[in-house]
């Protein structure tokens, strides 16, 4: 299977699955969505009333990182909601 895939699907997946290889390149975005996952915190920023906080530094926070976006917003609670929604 990895023989069969070209060089940048190959980048792909090795910067999806291990972003901390090249955090200047590939891993960029994965690395700063999982740094706005856990600013949320248990309870978000909402409650607290720090809006923006990490978000403004998520490229495309509206498109690609609308999960990211949430959780920062509702914390680990939004979170299982969520999941728990696709889920059911």
């Amino acid at each position: 299977f990895w023989l069969s895939l070209k060089p940048y699907q190959r980048e792909r997946l090795v910067g999806f699955l291990h972003p901390e290889e090249n955090p200047s390149t590939i891993g960029y975005q994965t690395l700063l969505s999982q740094v706005v996952l856990g600013s949320g915190g248990k309870c978000g920023t909402l409650r607290t009333g720090e809006f923006t906080s990490y978000q403004e530094y998520l490229p495309a926070r509206h498109t690609d990182f609308i999960f990211s976006s949430f959780v920062n917003l509702t914390g680990f609670c939004g979170a299982v909601l969520v999941i728990l929604s696709f889920w059911v």
